[in-house]
């Protein structure tokens, strides 16, 4: 069984603005019928996208995460709130610094853990 931990720090800088977000948690990819390219599932956070290699996969899921924390921050109610709403939980707060954990008690999210490939990314989003 592989990791069954999914969590994401959250970092805020001056008048509360996104400076950083952390993530660690399992994504899924698989080659389409095509041949020509790979889709890609980030399960926790509702999200799927293609990607046309293995290297272009990586700047698929980064270009995603990224995309999703930016439009949580301007169009959505903030991207704490955002993750709330799929399932998502505070795990701590530490001064500009949040932590969110996900809840892992599901059978289904633990089938998502234990077939998914852990991926670890931290985003610098301070403009």
């Amino acid at each position: 069984m592989k990791n069954s931990e999914a969590n994401i720090e959250i970092e805020r800088g001056v008048d509360n603005a996104l400076t950083s977000v952390t993530v660690f948690m399992p994504i899924w990819d698989k080659d389409n019928d095509d041949d020509e390219t790979i889709s890609i599932d980030i399960p926790l956070l509702g999200l799927k996208t293609i990607a046309k290699d293995v290297v272009d996969a990586d700047a698929a899921i980064k270009e995603a995460i990224e995309l999703f924390c930016l439009s949580s921050e301007k169009f959505g109610k903030g991207l704490e709130n955002d993750l709330k709403v799929l399932g998502w939980s505070f795990g701590k707060k530490d001064g500009a610094t949040t932590v969110m954990n996900f809840d892992t008690k599901n059978s289904v999210f633990n089938q998502i853990f234990s077939t998914g490939d852990q991926f670890a990314q931290k985003f610098d989003l301070a403009s």
